[in-house]
């Protein structure tokens, strides 16, 4: 605002001027017309009395948000003039001027700790001290010691002995306290997180009283609703009065009254607010005053419910107003549509800037409608682009409760969002020392859930994933649900061949113990019962057995033992396994993906289905599930190796695992990793697997080699590929290129210890040096590399370098496709692959 007129200001000095200053200044400034004016008045005619000091801060602090923001800028310089002088009169102020000064300066806001408002630090120190005197001589009044309070707490001051005597104070004369006054005090503490458990106790025996608590205001219920949440001090009598106050005048609060009211009620975790909501109230209009007259009053919960589908309501509260309520009803245990869909379509429009959710609000809005299983994949695909967005600015907590959500709602597919997955594992990657056992363990089992590939999170970054749960296990040991997800993400590094970068060998006994223990305490349902007695009637069912237990540790609801299609898991699906509409949860998905990894045919009966059969047609309806699990006609066997018969293949595999007894490659592995981040090294993409011999000439025999071919290894390890290869095949040269030199120098020794005899092919070659700059597109008739630690950019060149290889030489990978045209993908098949499995590939030049 400008300054005020010329004319106004001269008027103002006439009448100063003609008036009896004892009470005709005190009457000029409280009814100043501006901010401006106060101070020019001031200016005018200091030094100032106490009492009228006291009358500036006083208008002050009734002035317009305009005329605060004014006033703030440049550190408080306009009013350098005003705050020297309170300062210099401080100890002449009594109990009114000192709470009036607080109120002022806690709506300045103007709190030191820069240099620019160092000085105002010096005007709160005295402030402390001159308030400090006056609890001790008693002269406040209640109104007095809540504005004390509150400016201390609004300006966050550290005063501990202040509240503590403000506390006692307060208590003396909590009788004299109005709703207001209690509203404010137990706000000022809650939200300086000063204990005063006494002072509450009085608040809450005195507030709740019906003659008060009719007299409060909407924002005094929701101030003393957030106070006692935030306190955590139990006021069950307390929030029961203000649970039937706030129900009969919802339609007053304004839009952060009905979150605030929300969130600390359900952070409070009050029976009005865990209640079940009666079905009435999802059928919109305003709740009802009043109690039912049979049921008793409907839960406060029921009547948010309401409000919130009156028309406008949702969509008036803000982004952050709209996740909290999100959140509290989420954490109620709120289920079914509403209110998630208004506050959904409420919150669509608001994610994104100049105004949009950020921060923790992105995590617990995707955190709220992912437990309450709701379905809405157009709203979680927008909180995973505002994620993707905010990435860097979210905490551990944040990113393992919106991995967890996405994981949990299955919504947010890997392959839809590519800019939000690409992102989370070097975003926890940085923060990987912020994560406790609970955000840790969620990250692990939401990442096993979005996606099987290494796309969702690298090597590297599943090795330091993998030491810091055993760090955090060491330290403060996880509990049983956090193991049991530890062992999910455990078989997901299994099923994707990341076996180098397993857990230690005791944390995953102990999660495979935890998850096979908590699979024993499962109960079987009522419809798990009649699913297996309908099963055990149908045509070839020889067997069924209930709750088994497989050996990864899941647990089979009914193993079917079928004439014809073999061992069957079928699995019975209550309502928890899906979303509100009706899609498998992360959770069931992941469990059928990993079953399915496993070896076994998995089928579900989802209680939909079975529900909305009669009772005669479910036999038919099992038996043709049944037969849905037939095997189509049989793939042609592969051809054998053209090198080699059976049994010499056998003589040669036997050999080549005799060199390797005496040759732990993960241990050299693990201590030359070990050796590099010691010395600060940290190379992505070079990590550690083994191939399996006895698959791995499977995988050749893909490809048949022929006598007098070259075959090359890139990244050859210990060598257990380039010299089974050489063992199996009459190869004119294999050879194998390893950068790390302890893996090469233990390729050599297994070299060594393998007799001559037992080597088919003319040549063997181990180098040790960067393979990529080695000729192996020119020398290579087969080529066979590993893909699933290696960066994009390695990858791309091994792409570029195809292009050089001669028409018809073959290509043996890992792990994932290759896109290049000038390749033909002849066979993929997942085969064992050292302490796992692996995805193999074969392509030929064309």
């Amino acid at each position: 605002p400008g300054a005020p007129p010329r004319r106004e200001l001269a008027a103002q000095r006439t009448d100063i001027a003609s008036t009896d200053m004892r009470g005709g200044l005190h009457r000029l400034l409280s009814r100043a017309s501006s901010a401006r004016a106060v101070l020019a008045l001031h200016a005018a005619h200091e030094p100032l009395a106490p009492v009228h000091l006291a009358t500036c801060w006083s208008r002050l602090g009734r002035a317009t948000g305009s005329e605060l923001a004014h006033l703030r800028r440049g550190g408080g310089k306009r009013l350098e003039p005003l705050r020297r002088a309170t300062h210099q009169s401080l100890r002449r102020l009594d109990a009114k001027g000192v709470a009036t000064l607080a109120h002022a300066l806690g709506r300045l806001r103007l709190c030191g700790g820069s240099e620019t408002t160092q000085p105002w630090s010096e005007l709160w120190e005295g402030l402390e001290e001159a308030a400090l005197r006056c609890a001790a001589r008693q002269t406040f009044t209640p109104q007095g010691l809540s504005n004390t309070a509150w400016s201390h707490a609004k300006a966050g001051r550290r005063a501990p002995a202040l509240f503590d005597a403000l506390a006692r104070e307060a208590e003396r004369q909590a009788d004299g306290f109005n709703s207001r006054d209690h509203a404010i005090t137990a706000w000022a503490f809650a939200s300086a997180a000063h204990a005063a458990p006494s002072l509450f106790d009085a608040i809450a025996a005195r507030a709740g009283a019906a003659p008060l608590l009719g007299q409060c205001s909407e924002q005094s219920l929701s101030n003393l609703a957030w106070a006692f949440a935030t306190a955590g001090h139990e006021a069950p009598e307390l929030l029961d009065a203000i649970a039937r106050a706030a129900r009969q005048r919802l339609s007053e609060f304004t839009p952060q009254g009905l979150a605030t009211v929300s969130w600390a009620f359900a952070k409070s975790a009050h029976l009005a607010w865990r209640g079940a909501v009666p079905p009435a109230s999802a059928q919109g209009g305003r709740a009802q005053g009043g109690d039912a007259p049979s049921a008793g009053p409907p839960p406060l919960r029921a009547a948010l419910c309401a409000e919130l589908l009156v028309e406008g309501r949702a969509a008036a509260l803000n982004p952050a107003e709209l996740a909290i309520t999100l959140w509290a009803f989420a954490t109620a245990g709120h289920t079914g549509g509403e209110p998630y869909r208004c506050l959904g379509e409420a919150l669509m429009p608001r994610l994104f800037p100049p105004r949009g959710l950020e921060g923790q609000a992105i995590s617990n809005a995707a955190w709220a409608l992912a437990t309450a299983r709701h379905e809405n994949p157009r709203l979680f695909s927008a909180l995973a682009q505002a994620a993707a967005a905010n990435i860097d600015r979210l905490g551990a907590l944040d990113l393992s409760n919106l991995a967890w959500a996405f994981a949990w709602s299955s919504q947010v597919p890997v392959a839809e969002h590519p800019a939000f997955y690409s992102r989370l594992g070097p975003a926890s990657l940085v923060r990987l020392s912020d994560f406790d056992g609970g955000s840790l363990s969620n990250l692990a089992w939401a990442l096993a859930v979005a996606s099987p590939s290494p796309d969702v999170l690298d090597a590297v970054a599943a090795a330091a994933l993998s030491e810091r749960l055993a760090e955090v296990h060491g330290s403060t040991a996880l509990n049983v649900g956090q193991l049991c997800q530890v062992h999910q993400y455990h078989l997901w590094l299994e099923e994707r061949g990341d076996v180098a970068e397993a857990l230690p060998e005791a944390l995953r006994e102990q999660a495979r113990d935890s998850f096979l223990g908590m699979a024993q305490l499962a109960p079987s349902s009522r419809m798990q019962r009649l699913v297996a007695r309908e099963l055990r009637a149908v045509g070839g069912v020889r067997s069924v057995e209930e709750e088994v237990v497989v050996a990864q540790g899941y647990t089979v609801d009914l193993l079917v033992q079928h004439a014809d299609f073999g061992p069957l898991a079928v699995e019975v699906d209550g309502p928890h396994h899906f979303t509100s509409e009706g899609a498998p949860s992360g959770a069931t998905r992941l469990k059928r993906r990993q079953l399915r990894a496993l070896g076994w045919t998995v089928l579900s009966v989802p209680h939909s289905e079975w529900a909305r059969r009669p009772e005669p047609a479910r036999a038919e309806w099992l038996r043709q599930l049944l037969a849905s699990a037939a095997p189509g006609p049989p793939a042609p066997p592969p051809a054998p190796p053209a090198a080699c018969g059976a049994a010499s293949e056998a003589s040669a595999l036997r050999a080549v695992a005799a060199a390797f007894a005496q040759v732990d490659g993960y241990g050299v592995a693990r201590d030359a990793k070990r050796r590099q981040r010691e010395s600060g090294v940290y190379l992505e993409g070079i990590q550690y697997g083994e191939v399996d011999p006895s698959a791995f000439a499977k995988a050749l025999g893909w490809v048949s080699p022929a006598d007098g071919e070259r075959f090359v290894d890139l990244g050859s390890g210990t060598g257990k590929a380039v010299l089974t290869a050489a063992a199996l095949h009459r190869f004119s040269c294999a050879t194998g290129v390893e950068l790390l030199e302890p893996l090469h120098a233990a390729a050599q020794r297994a070299r060594a210890a393998l007799p001559p005899e037992a080597l088919r092919a003319a040549e063997v070659r181990l180098l040790c040096g960067d393979a990529f700059k080695h000729p192996w597109a020119e020398e290579g008739g087969v080529v066979f590399c590993t893909l699933t630690c290696l960066t994009d950019e390695a990858i791309a060149a091994l792409e570029r370098g195809c292009e050089r290889l001669p028409r018809g030489a073959r290509l043996i990978v890992t792990t994932r496709e290759l896109k290049c045209h000038c390749l033909r993908l002849l066979r993929r098949e997942k085969l064992p692959y050292g302490k796992g499995s692996l995805l193999f590939l074969a392509y030929e030049r064309v």
